[in-house]
């Protein structure tokens, strides 16, 4: 994936630095959603050098490349996940403790396809999410 971002820098005129390297390496390593910061903080362990503005902008590239997506589960703070190579999928979110479940479910998909259909719409993308709380914060376990 990292040849795919250098493509991508490559027709815009710009330059896979090393530190852009070390995050996307870093943002491609993660797994699940995360925020900038988060990104910041665990870059700055190896990388003390590397600057806040460096990692947001880089994360910027990454979303215009798509390789990333920005989501906002919470309104308060966004959030990327990979997308390169990764199936459609869906959240729950847990208003509660902030927990993100991905899941799929292909009649769902389907229903949707009806539905985009029935309003003369061609389904290029969606995003669903579910709020809810979570069985745990329910204090029903798992």
């Amino acid at each position: 994936m990292l040849d795919y971002f250098k493509k991508y820098l490559e027709q815009k005129s710009l330059k896979l630095t090393r530190q852009r390297t070390a995050i996307a390496q870093m943002f491609l390593a993660k797994k699940g959603h995360i925020c900038v910061d988060e990104l910041y903080y665990t870059l700055r362990k190896k990388y003390p050098s590397i600057g806040h503005t460096t990692v947001y902008r880089t994360i910027k590239l990454l979303k215009n490349a798509k390789i990333a997506a920005e989501m906002n589960f919470t309104g308060k703070r966004k959030r990327f996940e990979q997308v390169l190579d990764r199936k459609h999928h869906d959240h729950f979110i847990c208003r509660k403790c902030g927990k993100v479940i991905e899941f799929f479910d292909s009649d769902l998909e389907r229903r949707q396809e009806k539905i985009c259909k029935k309003y003369n719409f061609d389904s290029k993308q969606h995003q669903m999410q579910i709020f809810s709380i979570c069985g745990k914060c329910q204090g029903k376990g798992k």
